[in-house]
């Protein structure tokens, strides 16, 4: 099956998002252990990368979420880390920040001008999508941080949660003399050389859920709110809703509420009737606060609609932390 190629990015001062994807021909490269087609990666091989370092903070949250939530594990693809890698490398060298190479402007540590050509370059294939990510540092726990960032930027966080299988991840410091003093930046590749499906529905954050941030950190581009800069005017972290590949998703009722309150919060759905960008499949939506949500609340979600015409309802609980 082919894939609709998907481009988006952000930026903001402090923090630097953007994400990008393509698809191409189904490989024959075979599946991981654990995985079943039609089902969810419950085993992956224990991840090679150091203890402590942000790449290891990263993919073992990412995981934490996905299997918590049951949207399936992702391996970790040396293939990809690779790929992640080369291409932070060429964006130092060449002080740019960008998800395409340019091998006649900037031809110094070039490895594909785009996302599925350096994975292609080293042996994975073409299904891949890519999200690259900057904070400032000297930080803690850096790949833990710039996750939760990315989890509050509505295309990156569904990005997150697809039925991919792969991973691949890389951190970087940033020069002193370019544009990147004092930043760290991450890359994030994942691959869907086949799919893993959700068992019916599947949300993210779910019920018991405690989201490291309460609202958007940086703008993204496109943007998935039209008019509105989501660094200078954050939403709430989004409500990510995921149905299995194929079926089609329809959500007509949806309401967030505050423990202790029956005011409901302002909310707008992003779903492929409605994505100005179309970025969003038939099998997802987006539940948005307009707002930045409380600090150190828990909030109720009710959700009610169709997935393939059948009805559901589907409640749950999550928290929010002090940031």
């Amino acid at each position: 099956m082919r894939l609709r190629p998907k481009f988006w990015c952000s930026a903001s001062s402090v923090l630097v998002i953007a994400a990008c994807g393509s698809g191409g021909e189904a490989s024959n490269n075979a599946p991981n252990i654990g995985f079943q087609p039609g089902g969810l990666q419950g085993q992956i091989p224990v991840a090679s990368y150091a203890l402590g370092s942000d790449e290891k903070l990263a993919f073992d949250l990412i995981n934490s979420e996905r299997g918590r939530c049951g949207f399936g594990l992702v391996a970790q693809k040396r293939q990809l880390d690779l790929a992640s890698a080369g291409h932070l490398s060429y964006l130092l060298t060449n002080n740019q920040f960008a998800h395409t190479q340019d091998m006649v402007l900037f031809p110094k540590g070039f490895t594909g001008r785009k996302p599925e050509d350096r994975a292609l370059r080293e042996g994975y294939g073409t299904e891949v999508s890519e999200a690259l990510s900057g904070v400032r540092t000297p930080l803690s726990g850096t790949g833990r941080e710039l996750v939760l960032k990315l989890m509050t930027a509505p295309y990156h966080l569904a990005d997150m949660f697809r039925p991919h299988i792969d991973m691949g991840v890389s951190f970087v410091s940033g020069n002193q003399n370019g544009n990147f003093a004092n930043h760290t930046l991450i890359a994030v590749s994942y691959g869907f050389r086949t799919k893993q499906q959700v068992q019916e529905l599947a949300t993210f954050p779910c019920d018991g859920t405690k989201v490291g941030l309460t609202k958007s950190i940086g703008a993204e581009l496109p943007n998935p709110i039209a008019g509105r800069d989501l660094g200078t005017e954050p939403i709430g972290h989004p409500i990510y809703v995921r149905v299995a590949e194929g079926k089609s998703l329809l959500v007509t009722q949806y309401k967030i509420t505050k423990q202790g309150s029956s005011e409901t919060l302002a909310l707008l759905q992003l779903s492929q009737s409605n994505d100005p960008n179309r970025q969003l499949g038939v099998a997802e939506a987006l539940i948005i606060p307009t707002t930045p949500l409380d600090k150190n609340v828990q909030y109720r979600v009710e959700l009610k609609g169709t997935i393939d015409l059948r009805p559901f309802d589907r409640a749950f609980e999550f928290a929010t932390g002090d940031q």
